[in-house]
């Protein structure tokens, strides 16, 4: 036989082509693990990132409110010097607001506690024991323009001082 010649009996030697295995999803290549890892560090991080700004500290935005309340109080000061009763449930209305807004126990407070309360944020006694008890007795009596304009001194007082 000669060389480079073929033998009838090679063809039939040879088999069939063989496919690699159908790739498996699991278990998932090295960097679907990593991208994992990485994606629960993302969500971690940023879930603390939202706790954390959510109990930042609250300072500036009480400065804001208070800010805004001692604006108010210009609008009801006009009110008070005028001798209008109903601005004294404006006022007190104000006060409420604040004083939830700083501390969400006062909701319920009435009355003497109440007034307490107030004394109690700046240790002063204008309300329970001074001007500040206006805020209480107003619906039950006659209010003088010179009560009512010591109760805005001493709410506006008070205000500043919460800042």
């Amino acid at each position: 036989m000669k060389q480079g010649a073929v033998k009838p009996d090679a063809l039939s030697q040879l088999h069939d082509i063989h496919l690699p295995q159908a790739i498996s999803w699991w278990p998932p290549a090295p960097g679907w693990w990593g991208l994992t890892l990485l994606v629960c560090l993302l969500v971690a991080g940023g879930w603390y990132l939202w706790r954390w700004w959510r109990k930042r500290d609250p300072a500036p935005s009480e400065k804001a409110l208070l800010a805004e309340a001692l604006r108010e109080m210009d609008q009801i000061d006009d009110a008070l010097e005028s001798g209008d009763v109903a601005a004294i449930a404006t006022l007190s209305a104000l006060m409420r607001r604040i004083a939830v807004q700083l501390d969400a126990g006062t909701a319920g407070l009435t009355g003497d506690l109440w007034l307490e309360w107030l004394d109690d944020r700046w240790q002063q006694d204008d309300f329970t024991a001074g001007a500040g008890r206006t805020l209480i007795e107003a619906p039950y009596r006659p209010v003088s323009t010179g009560d009512t304009m010591a109760l805005g001194r001493v709410c506006r007082d008070w205000l500043k001082a919460q800042r």
